[in-house]
């Protein structure tokens, strides 16, 4: 009975994985299976669910990562008000870096650049794989993620006096 419930369970992830992939493609399966992989999701959960999940637990995970380590600042090293909130406001920026994109749709900077460069220098044990999956699942969900600013493409073409293939561009977009 018990190979046969673990058959069954198994048939129905595949038959979610063909579904999925003859539906969105395999693409989007393979989008579905990090997710899922990273916050231990069952199948059950549609795609809507996982991704109003992942934004809570982000929510989350920020402001109780943000209390204590404001906590720390103010309880160990005398932080007042004023440096609490140049701390806050320079977390805030670095940690919106992480998420901006350039005009080739890249990012500036990553979150794991920062934990490797932590762990280099300080020792400090990050699990950068995690945070690098952390990472990969969000841009896997973002539509602006390697999209170009076409504007932005033809202003840096002009600017490296690549002029023919600029007015080449802006004749496709007429």
């Amino acid at each position: 009975m018990a190979k046969d419930k673990f058959y069954e369970s198994r048939m129905q992830g595949m038959i979610y994985a063909l579904n999925k992939a003859k539906k969105e493609g395999v693409e989007a399966l393979e989008r579905d299976v990090k997710k899922r992989n990273l916050l231990k999701l069952p199948l059950t959960m549609t795609e809507s669910q996982m991704n109003e999940i992942y934004e809570t637990l982000t929510a989350n995970i920020y402001n109780n990562m943000l209390s204590v380590a404001l906590f720390a600042l103010h309880d160990e090293f005398e932080f007042g008000k004023k440096r609490i909130r140049r701390f806050k406001d320079a977390f805030d920026k670095l940690t919106l870096a992480t998420v901006d994109l350039d005009y080739l749709g890249q990012h500036y900077v990553k979150m794991e650049d920062f934990a490797l460069e932590m762990n280099e220098r300080y020792d400090t044990g990050i699990d950068i794989n995690r945070v690098a999956a952390n990472t990969t699942v969000i841009d896997e969900s973002r539509e602006t993620y390697k999209m170009c600013k076409i504007d932005r493409i033809i202003q840096e073409l002009r600017e490296n006096n690549f002029i023919d293939a600029a007015m080449f561009i802006e004749r496709k977009m007429d």
